[in-house]
């Protein structure tokens, strides 16, 4: 299942009128955190479309499944997002991904 945050959100370097929105998620083991810059899903093709939140959800949900560590599942996205672009970034993009796991137990 993958919950969108919807508490918190705030605009990037400051900018906006600088009002701070604090917001809590209770997370539970083996949950993934996925936070990402627009220059993920507003990484365009040549005919301008989008790679888009759909297609970035649709990507995370199988390489969940297939069992790839963040690190793995992090590059895979990068090299996904790349080829969309026909390997030519037109922003920057960022992601970071983040597994809770216990010591000693492998993500499934």
């Amino acid at each position: 299942m993958v919950k969108p945050l919807t508490e918190g959100h705030r605009l990037p370097l400051g900018l906006g009128n600088g009002e701070l929105t604090i917001a809590e998620e209770v997370l539970q083991p083996q949950d993934w955190l996925t936070l990402y810059t627009d220059g993920i899903i507003e990484a365009r093709d040549p005919a301008a479309a989008f790679f888009g939140e759909e297609r970035l959800t649709d990507f995370l949900r199988r390489e969940a499944a297939a069992g790839y560590p963040p690190p793995e599942t992090a590059r895979r996205l990068i090299n996904a997002v790349l080829a969309h672009q026909r390997g030519t970034p037109q922003d920057d993009a960022t992601v970071l991904l983040a597994c809770w796991t216990y010591p000693g137990k492998p993500i499934p």
